[in-house]
C-alpha cells in the first residue's frame, strides 16, 4: 500500500496535482476502507480518493480521473504479466485439472477485457465524451431537478482537461517508468504476502 501510493502521488505531481505524500497515503487507506465496507471492489475507493483530492486541491474532476485511469493501467500492466506468466507455467505442467484451466483462462479474459477498456479511456479521444453524455443522460432521467444547462459547458471543460492528461503522458511514457516500478514493488510485495501464508500452513 505504501508503494502503491508512492505511485499514484508520482502521476499526480507529473500532472501538476501537489499533494504530500503523508496525504497521498491516507486517502488511499480511505479508499481502501471505502471498498471493503460498501463492497464494491475499485471503484469506491476511486472515487473516494478523487473526491478527497478534489476537495482538497480544488482541481477539476477531468484531470483527476486521467490521474486516477492512468495509475490504474500502470497496475493492470504489472497484474497482466504476472497473470499470464503465472497461467503459462501452469499450462506447462502435465496433469492439470481442466476446471483450474478454464478458471485461469476466465480470469485472463477478464484481466484482458478490463484492461482494454482502461487503454480505450486513455487513447481514445471520444471515450470521455461518450462517458461525459451518458452521465448528463443519467442526470436528466434520474435527477432531473438536479440537471442544469450550465452543467454540460462545466463537464466539457473536465473533458478537455481529461484528455490533456493523457496526452502528456502519450507524449513522453517515460514519465511512467518510476510509476512502474513502484508498482512492481508493490505487487512483489502482495504476491509475497500469500506465498507466506502457504509456508505457515
Amino acid at each position: 500500500m505504501f508503494f502503491w501510493s508512492a505511485a499514484w502521488n508520482s502521476i499526480l505531481s507529473t500532472l501538476s496535482i501537489k499533494i504530500s505524500f503523508r496525504r497521498a497515503y491516507l486517502y488511499y487507506w480511505a479508499g481502501y476502507f471505502s471498498d471493503l465496507v460498501l463492497l464494491c471492489a475499485t471503484l469506491c475507493g476511486e472515487i473516494t480518493r478523487l473526491y478527497l483530492v478534489q476537495k482538497y486541491t480544488k482541481k477539476g474532476y477531468g484531470i483527476l480521473a486521467a490521474s486516477a485511469i492512468t495509475n490504474r493501467i500502470v497496475a493492470y500492466i504489472i497484474v497482466t504479466i504476472g497473470l499470464y506468466s503465472g497461467a503459462i507455467l501452469i499450462f506447462l505442467k502435465t496433469g492439470v485439472l481442466s476446471f483450474l484451466s478454464n478458471l485461469l483462462v476466465i480470469f485472463l479474459v477478464s484481466v484482458t477485457g478490463y484492461f482494454s477498456f482502461l487503454i480505450y479511456l486513455a487513447f481514445s479521444k471520444n471515450a470521455a465524451q461518450n462517458l461525459s453524455i451518458l452521465y448528463l443522460k443519467i442526470l436528466k432521467t434520474l435527477r432531473p431537478k438536479h440537471y442544469e444547462k450550465g452543467k454540460e459547458a462545466h463537464i466539457k471543460a473536465s473533458v478537455t482537461n481529461y484528455y490533456k492528461g493523457f496526452r502528456k503522458f502519450r507524449k513522453n511514457p517515460k514519465l511512467l517508468i518510476k510509476p512502474l516500478f513502484l508498482h512492481s514493488i508493490s505487487y512483489l510485495l502482495g504476491l509475497s504476502v500469500y506465498v507466506l501464508i502457504f509456508y505457515a500452513i
